[in-house]
Parts: C-alpha cells; sequence; structure tokens
C-alpha cells in the first residue's frame, strides 16, 4: 500500500501536465477563432446592410429609368405634335398669301369695274340731255325707241350689280383673311407653347439622365464594396476553417494523449495490485460499479434526456449554426453528434452543459449560438432536433468537422466528416 499511492501520485501528476502543455494551445486557437468568428458576424452584418443599400439603389434607378421612359415619351408627343403645329402654321401662312392675292385681284377687279362705270356714266350725262334725247328720239320705231331705252338701264343695272358684286367678294376675301390672321396667331401660340414644353421637358430629361448616371456609379461603387465585404468574408471564413481544423487536430492530440496516459496509469495500478496480492479488489471495484468482475470499465446507464422546448431550441441552434447550409441528413448527424456526447460518459450529461463545454463549439464561444437562440431557429432545425430528442439518432460518432481528407475512417455527409 505505501508503494502504490506514489507511483499513483506521479501517474495522476503526469496527466495533469500533458493537459495543461496541451490545454494552451488549444486556448489559443479558441481565442483567435473567437475574433474570427467576431469578424465574420461583423463582415455578415457589413454584407447585409449594403445588400440592402444595393436593393435600394437598384429600386432607386429602376424609378428614374421608369420616370426618364416616360419624358422620352412625353418629349417624342410634343415633338409629334410641334411638327404638325409647324405644318399647319406653314399652310396657314400660304392660305392667308393667297388669300391676300386674291383679295388684290378683286379689288383691282372692283376698281376696273367702278372706272368703266364711271366711264359709261359720263357718256350718258356729260353730254348733256339732248344727246340722250337725241339718241332716243333717233329711233326708227316706237318698239326702237324702248328698246333703247331697255338697253340704258340694263348697261346702268349690269353696272350696279357688278360693282356690288365685286364690294362682296371683297368683303369676304377680308373676313376669310381676317379669320386667317386670327388662326396663324392661335397657331403660332400653341407652337410657343409647345416649344416652351419641350423645353422644360428636355431640361427634366438631362436631371434625370444626370441622376441615372449618380446612380449606375452609385450602384457600381456598391457592388465593388459588397464584392470586397464577400471578399473579406472568405478570406475570414477560410481562416476560421483552418483555425477549427487546427482546434480540432490539437483536441484529437489531446485526446489520444490522455488515452495513452490513463491506460499507462491503469497498466500501473493493475501491476501494482498483482504485485501486493489484492486479489479481492476485483470483486470490491465491481460493486462499486466501476469495473466489473473482469477488471473491464462498465458502461454507465445513459442519462434522462429532457425534450422539453428549452431543449428543443438549443439543439436546433447548435444544428443551424453547424450545418444549416447542409442536407437535412447533414442536420440530423450533427443533433445526433451532441446527444451522443450527452449519453457519453466522457461528456457532460446535458444538452447545455455539452453546448458550452469550452473549446467544443466555435458558435457557442463566437456568440453566433447565442444569436440564433435568442432569435429561434430555422423551421427545418427545429424539426431535424425534434426528430433526434425522439431518438432518431442516425450516426454513433462524437466528432464532427469539415472535411478535408484528413479523417480516413470517418463518415462523411456534406461538407462535414463525422468520426
Amino acid at each position: 500500500m505505501r508503494n502504490r499511492f506514489p507511483q499513483f501520485l506521479r501517474a495522476a501528476a503526469a496527466v495533469l501536465l500533458v493537459s495543461i502543455l496541451l490545454y494552451i494551445p488549444a486556448s489559443a486557437t479558441q481565442s483567435q477563432l473567437d475574433e474570427v468568428g467576431e469578424a465574420i458576424e461583423e463582415l455578415e452584418e457589413d454584407r447585409a446592410e449594403q445588400e440592402q443599400d444595393l436593393e435600394n439603389l437598384q429600386e432607386d434607378k429602376a424609378v428614374l429609368d421608369g420616370e426618364l421612359a416616360a419624358l422620352n415619351q412625353e418629349l417624342a408627343e410634343l415633338a409629334a405634335e410641334l411638327g404638325s403645329l409647324q405644318t399647319q402654321l406653314s399652310q396657314k401662312k400660304e392660305e392667308i398669301q393667297k388669300t391676300q392675292e386674291t383679295l388684290a385681284q378683286a379689288e383691282a377687279e372692283e376698281e376696273t369695274q367702278y372706272e368703266n362705270m364711271k366711264k359709261r356714266i359720263r357718256f350718258f350725262y356729260e353730254k348733256g340731255d339732248s344727246s340722250l334725247l337725241e339718241a332716243l328720239l333717233g329711233a326708227d320705231s316706237f318698239a326702237d325707241f324702248v328698246n333703247r331705252v331697255e338697253y340704258v338701264q340694263s348697261i346702268q343695272e349690269y353696272d350696279r350689280g357688278m360693282l356690288e358684286q365685286y364690294r362682296q367678294v371683297t368683303a369676304e376675301i377680308e373676313v376669310r383673311q381676317e379669320q386667317l390672321a386670327q388662326e396663324q396667331q392661335e397657331l403660332a401660340a400653341l407652337t410657343k407653347e409647345r416649344q416652351e414644353q419641350m423645353q422644360k421637358v428636355q431640361t427634366l430629361l438631362a436631371q434625370v439622365e444626370s441622376s441615372i448616371e449618380n446612380a449606375s456609379q452609385q450602384i457600381a461603387d456598391a457592388q465593388t464594396e459588397l464584392a470586397d465585404s464577400e471578399a473579406r468574408l472568405r478570406e475570414q471564413q477560410a481562416l476560421e476553417a483552418e483555425l477549427e481544423a487546427q482546434r480540432i487536430a490539437e483536441e484529437d492530440k489531446k485526446r489520444q494523449e490522455e488515452q495513452a496516459q490513463n491506460q499507462n496509469s491503469q497498466q500501473s495500478q493493475d501491476s501494482q495490485q498483482g504485485q501486493n496480492g489484492q486479489a479481492g479488489q476485483q470483486g470490491q471495484g465491481g460493486q462499486d460499479g466501476q469495473q466489473d468482475q473482469d477488471g473491464q470499465q462498465e458502461e454507465l446507464p445513459p442519462p434522462v434526456i429532457s425534450d422539453s422546448q428549452s431543449d428543443i431550441a438549443l439543439l436546433a441552434a447548435i444544428i443551424e449554426c453547424e450545418a444549416g447550409n447542409q442536407s437535412y441528413e447533414g442536420m440530423l448527424a450533427v443533433g445526433s453528434v451532441v446527444m451522443n456526447r450527452v449519453r457519453s460518459p466522457q461528456f457532460p450529461n446535458t444538452i447545455l452543459e455539452v453546448l458550452y463545454q469550452k473549446g467544443q463549439f466555435s458558435p457557442v464561444a463566437s456568440g453566433r449560438f447565442a444569436e440564433t437562440l435568442s432569435r429561434g431557429a430555422a423551421k427545418l432545425c427545429v424539426q431535424a432536433a425534434t426528430e433526434v430528442l425522439a431518438g432518431n439518432i442516425t450516426i454513433d460518432k462524437l466528432y464532427f468537422r469539415r472535411n478535408d481528407g484528413s479523417i480516413e475512417d470517418g463518415i462523411v455527409i456534406g461538407d462535414h466528416v463525422f468520426y
């Protein structure tokens, strides 16, 4: 008994020393993972804001494009209307010119008719009553006299009728001329109004085109900024994957060292027990529940797993963080790993303690898990968590990581390897 405890203490001290040495780089890696996780969260938030800003800019540009199309349509309609008005105005000018020529011709004919009438009046009246009387009395017969009287009267009536007719035509032409002049003024006013409207539309077009150009530049800048953010996000995600691989490798190494040390310690204890003749020790170990009668480690009974809403929320949140972009099979596999740990004596026996065990799940350390838990996991992740808690354990593994080919005997599901 005297020799047994010093050896046991030395073995325990060795195990503790190895654990401390192995924990130091793991802690450093976990700290880096925490920092990278925070950086990824910030980049994702920035990217979400940039995507929203880009969407708003594109919507604004779409509105401006609509305004530009409407203004172009309005400008085309005004140009067509202005062309029609200018054609009408040109035709109206030609009509006025023709009317003026017709009026001048009518006035000239009126003047000619008036001069002819004056000549005939002079012929009949300027020579005195004797000439007219002699002409009438010189008739050969009464019938000839009547004819001569009627002829003189017809000439006078003709002259008066033609004069009146020319005066009426002249008056009508003058009225038409005034009407054409009024129409010309109206067309000129409409033409001026359309020209002013076109100028306003052209000014608006220039402003909208300038706004569209600015919006296009802003969109290009936003797309460049978004591409830069996505590139930085990919870099951080790649760094996170690399650090996660380092952490898992360090944990694997630590676990292997601990297992080897435990085996050495157990072998040392067994050897010491054999030397001291402790034959009845095995029976006693079987009674206290640590070893059976063959010296093998007993399997502890599985802890009671609650299917309460809190456990479902916890499991669904970690499933979304670790496998939210994977297949449903991958989601079930991640949930199965968590429950396998809960059932394993190597890990705590509650979901909460398993998830918050130091250095195990990077989303917990980075804060993404807490954020997902606070807002609630996706419906499909909740469904997967519910199935796993109901007993649908799809794999019997305790660990998983991104599949980089370093684990040869694991189960590959999607982007992960389970081992």
